[in-house]
């Protein structure tokens, strides 16, 4: 039987100076990487060197003058890009200071909600937080989940997150996975990293106030609410559909005007055309100037939305094999179909007229985004065997207070609850507060619409100027007869009767 060997490790012994060479080499390689890989404090750490030299060389007048040129040019980057300053340097600075606040009760509130990991040598791995945005309304970060936990796991406990950093609400959101790199490369983020948002103040709380409208409205990005920091809620409309779904007195009505607010400008223009579908004749029908086609009996919205067919038909024929999207021109508009209860369409419908409803809406609906033409659609019934079949073909989806918690999925989508949707909590004095979901973003945002009372809509319908080309209207001459009879001042009062009433059925039936 052999022996065993002993074996030991060579020793090499290295002259101490070369250590120090080695061990100030790999300080200096990190320093550079550091530096390299932030390109922004390269070149401020340069443009301080410089400074420094030349004030050395030419007095304090240069680093006085360095001062006044960084404000100056600040104050410019302030007043030109107000955005981008808030989003570069305000918040930024903002959160540098928020961080520092945080980070004094942070390890205590992860510990106390069990959100800390743990190694196979019992050592605790306590999650730290990135760089912090800081607006005047929200906390924003990154955030490396311990080994073993989930998105899930997070979400269960942000309500006791929250309470312990002393805001009043959270949420745990699932940041873009492939941002922009520096040096042209992409970032990836890895799945373990979710972004935590502290809601500090509610800037929903009070009534908002709407953004005025641009004199060429942007149909990609409609300034219609707010956002819970503060920010506007831009909308696209086209080349999509919306789905608005709210019980009653939530503010679907704060949601279609908004939209028709913003549009106004287009309107004049004859770049948007609004057709306005209301069965119920209540809240459309307040300003029928603002609709190029008000339709509200049964027949009539059959044969406009044949109409629209026909549109969709024709610029499919002519974009065949040049282009996949219609672009929308004073000529060739972009059309925007607003149905207040749009389940409710069919519901006193004959049998042939609800399969001419339903056959113009199942084309428009699968069909109309590409030729633009818009469906934005409200409704207070969020049951399921009404709205699953059609939810899916709206992919814009807009969800205000609802009855029940199992109404939210129903509404924006499987799911949608647990990421923080919260519609059934809804309170009922904030009507207008809402949570919207897009197709490709798995986390809802909550935002608030403003409210547009009856003077307001009548303002925006006054304002309106005269249809072009629409018929003067047939005003019967007054009979004799009856004017020997008649009261002074009754034959007045019935051409002006006669007058308006002419006229509304003008504005009715406009074509398309």
């Amino acid at each position: 039987m052999t022996d065993a060997v002993e074996v030991r490790k060579a020793k090499v012994r290295i002259p101490l100076p070369v250590s120090l060479l080695w061990a100030v080499l790999r300080r200096l390689a990190k320093v550079s990487r550091w530096l390299l890989r932030r390109p922004s404090r390269l070149g401020a750490l340069a443009a301080g060197g410089l400074v420094g030299s030349m004030t050395y060389d030419y007095g304090l007048l240069v680093l006085v003058g360095a001062v006044v040129g960084m404000v100056v040019g600040l104050g410019l980057w302030a007043w030109k890009r107000p955005t981008s300053f808030r989003w570069r340097v305000t918040w930024r600075l903002r959160g540098r200071w928020r961080r520092f606040i945080l980070m004094r009760r942070w390890r205590d509130v992860v510990a106390g909600c069990g959100l800390t990991g743990e190694t196979n040598d019992g050592v605790r791995v306590m999650p730290i937080p990135g760089p912090v945005v800081s607006s005047p309304y929200r906390d924003r970060f990154l955030v490396s989940m311990p080994a073993g936990h989930t998105i899930e796991d997070w979400n269960e406990k942000v309500r006791a997150l929250a309470v312990g950093l002393n805001a009043q609400s959270g949420r745990i959101r699932t940041p873009l996975r492939n941002g922009g790199g520096r040096w042209g490369r992409r970032r990836t983020i890895p799945q373990r990293v979710v972004a935590v948002e502290l809601i500090r103040r509610d800037a929903l709380a009070e009534q908002i106030e709407a953004a005025t409208p641009a004199e060429v409205p942007n149909l990609r990005g409609l300034p219609v609410a707010m956002t819970e920091d503060g920010t506007r809620y831009r909308l696209q409309l086209l080349y999509t559909h919306l789905l608005i779904v709210g019980a009653t007195d939530s503010g679907k009505g704060s949601v279609i005007w908004s939209i028709v607010g913003q549009l106004l400008p287009g309107i004049r223009s004859g770049l948007v055309k609004v057709i306005g579908i209301d069965p119920k004749r209540v809240e459309l029908p307040l300003g029928p100037e603002l609709f190029d086609e008000l339709l509200v009996e049964i027949a009539d919205i059959a044969d406009g939305l044949e109409r629209l067919v026909t549109i969709n038909a024709d610029r499919a024929r002519a974009m065949a094999g040049q282009k996949r999207k219609h672009t929308p021109t004073t000529d060739e508009p972009h059309y925007v179909v607003v149905i207040d209860e749009f389940l409710a369409l069919t519901k006193f419908a004959d049998n042939a007229t609800k399969k001419r409803i339903d056959a113009a809406l199942g084309v428009l609906l699968t069909q109309g985004r590409s030729q633009a033409i818009t469906i934005v659609a409200a409704t207070q019934d969020a049951a399921k065997e009404t709205l699953g079949r059609i939810r899916d073909l709206f992919p814009h989806r807009i969800a205000l207070r609802v009855v029940e918690a199992d109404q939210v999925d129903m509404a924006l989508g499987s799911g949608m609850r647990k990421a923080g949707a919260l519609c059934d909590l809804i309170p009922f004095d904030m009507p207008g507060t809402a949570y919207v979901a897009l197709d490709g973003h798995p986390d809802p945002a909550r935002i608030r619409f403003p409210y547009t009372d009856d003077d307001e809509i009548r303002a925006m319908a006054d304002s309106m100027p005269p249809r072009p080309n629409a018929p003067e209207p047939d005003v019967p001459e007054p009979d004799d007869s009856e004017a020997d009879v008649s009261e002074p001042g009754d034959s007045e009062s019935e051409d002006s009767e006669s007058v308006e009433s002419d006229s509304e059925q003008t504005n009715e039936g406009s074509a398309v």
